[in-house]
């Protein structure tokens, strides 16, 4: 974590210093999936989708913050075969096996909007670019009291396996559908042990300014 203590520090700063200088502040929220490689996906039938939930500030026309939460499908890890059957000493067996990811990332946003005289149908589009940490958790689910020869679940555990922090980047295109609304297509990237690579869709919606 402390990599990261720099960029944010310069993260505060630049918005402590916008915020003085009286701008405008637009607050908006967005919601939308995000689409991984089936290939990539473990063998438990996960699907190959994860909800996405955002809010973000945009503090000029260029620059903002997001805050967004998202979700993932178990991932085929290296060091994992499948359902892992464990047999403990004492109480009845159960399997074990890896079930999502779930992450919180704080990003800051780049946004340029196509102006051309020419081309003005392209005036609806703007390029975002976004980058930041993500903090991430690797959540297993354990099944008790089964019979592999009739299956039969009687409690679900879900854990905690792993957490830690990463890099995220995001880089794609809005439509500027109304005023108020956009659509935001883009790839997003996380990076290090909770590496991921996504297609996303979201639907954009402008609150308020304040």
């Amino acid at each position: 974590m402390e990599r990261f203590i720099p960029l944010l520090f310069i993260l505060f700063l630049s918005v402590s210093n916008l915020i003085a200088q009286d701008n405008k502040i637009q607050f908006y929220g967005n919601i939308g999936f995000s689409f991984f490689d089936q290939k990539d996906l473990s063998r438990l039938g996960d699907d190959a989708g994860g909800l996405h939930l955002g809010l973000g500030l945009q503090i000029t026309d260029l620059i903002g913050i997001e805050i967004a939460g998202d979700e993932a499908p178990a991932f085929d890890r290296r060091d994992d075969e499948g359902p892992t059957r464990i047999e403990p000493i004492t109480g009845n067996p159960y399997l074990e096996s890896y079930s999502g990811y779930e992450y919180l990332s704080l990003m800051g946003t780049l946004t340029k909007r196509f102006e051309h005289d020419f081309f003005q149908s392209l005036n609806d589009y703007s390029i975002v670019v976004k980058g930041g940490v993500a903090s991430y958790n690797v959540v297993k689910r354990r099944y008790f009291e089964f019979d592999l020869q009739n299956p039969h679940i009687q409690r679900v555990e879900s854990f905690i396996a792993e957490d830690g922090f990463d890099m995220v980047l995001s880089f794609g295109f809005l439509y500027h559908a109304t005023e108020k609304q956009d659509l935001e297509f883009s790839v997003r990237k996380v990076f290090g042990n909770a590496s991921t690579l996504s297609w996303n869709i979201y639907w954009k919606y402008k609150f308020f300014k304040f």
